[in-house]
């Protein structure tokens, strides 16, 4: 029996959600995300293929993928997933959905008829100051979140790195739908495929890609390449810690060179070398002036 592929895989999730031929998929994970009543579900959504994504190169796969599809009353939904952090999501994420937005207007449709917009990010690491996995924004006034300014946005973030740390519930469709997305056991894929026609289908078109043999070369590029940028970014987080901790034992021998205290002292505190002591007291003086 051939290895379960990694649906967060950027190449597995397109071909799993990004594809007209896949989209009730796709339709019953957004329905999961939104959370909307039976009147207002989603039932049917153009996708709007990224031929792109499968002619990327080795050297562009970055551990991300962003999905568009438009819903027959005019909604627009961005689904979008990233692996790796690179500090810059919340500034990507507007970018992306401004974008959409004023690509939403034919050529002479007037801004009345501007249609809704709506960003859901799966992420695989932590990003909203809260305990909750699943994080839902809108526009509204400061004093009274009750006061909507417009409902023309909506930005959903699915953490994934926070879903890992709860008792999932299969009676909820979403997280029926990260556990398919997470490495889960057999058991619990049956029991969620069962329950869930739109992932029933996805799963079955993830055992067919694991057959393809031109998909797993590619496959297997793109996992390399995403664990060697978490690797840089894991990389340059430690490095920043370690001057961050350096700045900080500095400014406490200066702070105790200040206050007169001997450089043996010093030493035994910060655990800094003593010429690394002699220089900052050096610099120290020459800025006070002796």
């Amino acid at each position: 029996m051939k290895k379960r592929l990694k649906v967060k895989n950027d190449l597995i999730f397109q071909k799993l959600f990004g594809r007209q031929d896949s989209k009730e998929s796709l339709v019953s994970l957004i329905n999961s995300v939104l959370q909307l009543d039976e009147e207002h579900k989603i039932e049917d959504v153009n996708v709007i293929e990224q031929a792109q994504q499968e002619e990327l190169k080795e050297e562009d796969i970055q551990g991300k993928v962003d999905l568009v599809a438009q819903t027959k009353d005019g909604i627009t939904l961005n689904v979008q997933l990233q692996l790796v952090n690179r500090f810059n999501s919340d500034k990507q994420i507007i970018y992306n959905w401004s974008k959409l937005v004023s690509n939403s207007l034919d050529i002479g449709q007037s801004i009345g008829q501007l249609n809704k917009t709506i960003s859901i990010s799966f992420l695989d690491f932590d990003f909203i100051e809260t305990e909750n996995y699943h994080s839902v924004f809108h526009l509204t006034e400061d004093s009274n979140s009750n006061c909507k300014f417009t409902d023309l946005l909506e930005f959903h973030f699915i953490e994934l790195s926070k879903f890992r740390k709860i008792k999932p519930d299969i009676n909820r469709p979403l997280e029926r739908w990260l556990l398919f997305i997470e490495p889960s056991s057999t058991e619990v894929l049956e029991m969620i495929t069962y329950r869930d026609p739109g992932i029933s289908k996805a799963e079955k078109l993830l055992e067919s890609l694991s057959m393809d043999e031109e998909i797993l070369k590619l496959y297997d590029l793109r996992e390399k390449a995403i664990n060697e940028e978490e690797s840089k970014f894991t990389g340059a987080r430690e490095e920043g810690k370690k001057e961050g901790l350096q700045e900080g034992l500095y400014l406490v021998a200066k702070n105790m060179l200040n206050a007169g205290m001997d450089i043996h002292t010093i030493k035994k505190v910060t655990g800094l070398k003593a010429e690394e002591i002699i220089a900052l007291q050096n610099n120290v003086f020459n800025n006070n002036g002796f």
